[in-house]
């Protein structure tokens, strides 16, 4: 249960970076810094998704006599 805990608490920390680029993509004229921040977000939804499979993989084995 910790692990999952840890991999939310990371998952949080993703979504809080997201929310931050996201608002500088809005504030932002310049076609470099989009693209610079829209790599940034790509970048964040991948650590992203690599937290959900931790969280998930944690699951599965504590779990795996069950299934």
């Amino acid at each position: 249960m910790a692990g999952v805990l840890a991999s939310t608490a990371a998952a949080v920390g993703i979504l809080d970076k997201a929310v931050s680029i996201t608002q500088k993509l809005a504030n932002n004229s310049d076609e470099l810094d989009k693209a610079t921040l829209k790599l940034e977000l790509a970048n964040l939804m991948v650590e992203l998704a690599n937290a959900k499979i931790e969280a998930v993989t944690e699951v599965v084995n504590k779990n795996w006599p069950r299934l």
